[in-house]
């Protein structure tokens, strides 16, 4: 499937900074933004450009302040309103920002005659349902979760009688449905202490983003506990400030639940770090159980429908020689009879 394509459409110089915002949040949800800043030399005149790509794009995201944009020459609306008009001609779907009347704004960037912006945003206003937004970070989240919510539609797969993916998740249900206990029980034991893995997990909590600094992680785990290290255990070229520096860094990361994590739609790509033992496997073994059992409990709503595949970084190590990059490697899962199942076994 291919990649969700999204027209960004407003006037520039005045919401340049929220552009750019909105188009570094649709490459981390893995959608393909258009926007007339990543144009190129052509023959095309940027107008028609520009209005072809609304026609091929699957939504448009239209945001609007204080300024109504250029009208070109033997046209009657500015591009931005062209844009707009030509989205509600193709059928494409038209989400609309609208910055809050209330909200605070440069002079600087409204026109000195306001009548041709405010016809327009009243007409925007009564056709649709929009959002107002009053700052780069307010629209920044907002049409992160609008447009999250048509990709989600769009990942959505109607479960059917697909046999062979009805097979790899039985398989993955056997093969994890368990606690691993294999370092703590003796093998003569192993069957009187099946633990169901969905019976003990408890969601882990987690913070977004790296910190700034890079630390030694005993020296991280004393900042976290708040303990004061010497100045002999601080490495060299590091001073008490900035270890301060660090913890106020380490303290104002808020924690969230993982899953409320996992299924904001600025994570659609993500990539889980810790120490060994944090629980890292364990989480990911929960989730691909959840999605093939369909127990998308309201905390996983947002993955109902999507298909789990796991694959560990063990097997991968296994057949690593045969496989020059990873890519080749999962080519290989593809190709050998669903997944990497070669010959599946159903229990009884």
């Amino acid at each position: 499937m291919s990649a969700l394509r999204v027209y960004v459409s407003s006037t520039y110089q005045d919401l340049q900074h929220c552009r750019s915002a909105i188009r570094l949040a649709l490459q981390r949800m893995g959608v393909d933004d258009i926007a007339m800043e990543t144009y190129t030399a052509g023959e095309e005149r940027p107008l028609d450009r520009c209005l072809d790509d609304v026609r091929a794009a699957d939504v448009y995201v239209g945001v609007l302040a204080w300024r109504y944009g250029f009208v070109p020459a033997q046209e009657t609306a500015s591009i931005t309103g062209l844009e707009y008009r030509t989205a509600g001609d193709a059928g494409v779907p038209r989400l609309m920002f609208v910055l809050d009347p209330d909200a605070m704004w440069p002079r600087s960037a409204m026109d000195r005659d306001s009548t041709l912006i405010d016809g327009f945003r009243d007409h925007v206003l009564e056709a649709h349902v929009c959002d107002t937004f009053v700052s780069v970070d307010d629209l920044r989240a907002k049409v992160a979760e609008v447009v999250g919510r048509h990709l989600q539609e769009r990942h959505k797969i109607t479960v059917g009688s697909d046999a062979a993916w009805d097979a790899y998740c039985t398989r993955l249900v056997q093969e994890y449905r368990r606690l691993d206990l294999e370092a703590l029980t003796p093998p003569d034991r192993d069957e009187h202490l099946q633990i169901a893995l969905r019976d003990v997990f408890v969601e882990p909590d987690v913070r977004e983003d790296m910190p700034d600094t890079e630390l030694p992680k005993e020296l991280l785990r004393k900042l976290a506990e708040a303990a004061a290290p010497t100045s002999s255990e601080l490495p060299r070229g590091l001073d008490r400030h900035l270890v301060e520096q660090t913890r106020d860094s380490y303290r104002r990361q808020p924690a969230r639940s993982a899953f409320y994590a996992l299924t904001s739609p600025l994570a659609r790509t993500c990539v889980l770090l810790g120490d060994p033992g944090a629980g890292k496997s364990t989480l990911a073994r929960y989730l691909a159980l959840a999605l093939a059992e369909q127990r998308t409990e309201p905390a996983l709503a947002a993955f109902e429908g999507w298909r789990p595949i796991l694959i560990e970084l063990r097997d991968y190590a296994l057949k690593c020689d045969d496989y020059e990059t990873f890519g080749s490697y999962l080519d290989y899962r593809r190709r050998t009879d669903g997944l990497g199942i070669e010959e599946p076994t159903v229990e009884t």
